[in-house]
């Protein structure tokens, strides 16, 4: 989530790194559906297509989904493209929340 909330090109690598070595192993359960949704959130916001190369037919993802029994009943990568767009916005108000908590703290409260 918070390389989504960079969302530098960077990042973008960072996130296919990650899901290329986790999406071949459908033994683990981590977050892969997170970073699919955080790597499609940057694709989008840089016109990227590092997404596709995953997505694609006979793609990992379709792959690890197929092959990863706790991933069953979701499938569809727009699904957590959309958790992302929910989540970002709530993760910046309680980031300012902590930023002004910090100040309050430090006698600098405005």
């Amino acid at each position: 989530m918070a390389l989504a909330s960079f969302g530098t090109p960077r990042d973008s690598e960072l996130l296919v790194a990650y899901l290329d070595r986790c999406l071949r192993r459908p033994d683990l359960a981590y977050d892969q559906t997170v970073a699919m949704g955080a790597l499609r959130f940057i694709d989008l916001n840089l016109q990227g297509d590092q997404a596709a190369r995953f997505l694609g037919p006979g793609g990992l993802w379709q792959q690890w989904l197929q092959d990863a029994s706790h991933m069953q009943d979701t499938t569809d990568p727009a699904t957590y493209l959309s958790l992302i767009r929910r989540l970002l916005p709530l993760r910046r108000r309680v980031r300012r929340s902590e930023m002004t908590a910090t100040l309050c703290a430090q006698d600098t409260c405005l």
